[in-house]
């Protein structure tokens, strides 16, 4: 994979919506709350989301959004610690082939299929004092 784009967010700066301490909440809580930081996240650099926890019979979209001329499909990770490898280095070919799969079933499902499509990661690695760092590798599968 390509080196991530990265940026360090106070934890402060979560969404509104949900504000657990990604220090200790709950391991739904944490990846629904990461997924919101990276909808804004995303947001905030011009895309559109589209879909939020897309789901069909071969799993889950976490993110689906439109970044002209592109439909850009994202998978979030979110972790506390990096004793198990960084949040973005959690996505193994496994999951990218995966990816590649629902990409093309949501495609299936659209009126008009002939779009562009990248599939993207973003990481949400926590510190022990509660800063975000989010790195984003375009084109991962």
């Amino acid at each position: 994979m390509e080196r991530p784009a990265t940026r360090t967010v106070p934890a402060e700066s979560q969404p509104a919506s949900s504000a657990p301490d990604p220090r200790t909440a709950a391991p739904k809580v944490l990846g629904r709350w990461g997924e919101d930081l990276a909808a804004n996240y995303l947001a905030g650099r011009g895309l559109l989301i589209l879909e939020r926890n897309w789901r069909c019979r071969e799993g889950e979209m976490d993110l689906i959004a439109w970044e002209a001329p592109e439909i850009v499909m994202c998978e979030v990770r979110t972790r506390r610690r990096s004793r198990t490898g960084s949040a973005l280095e959690s996505i193994t070919l496994r999951k990218q082939r995966r990816l590649r799969r629902l990409a093309a079933v949501w495609l299936a499902t659209q009126e008009h299929s002939d779009f562009l499509v990248r599939i993207d990661a973003l990481g949400i690695q926590i510190s022990r004092d509660g800063r975000c760092t989010i790195g984003h590798v375009r084109g991962v599968a």
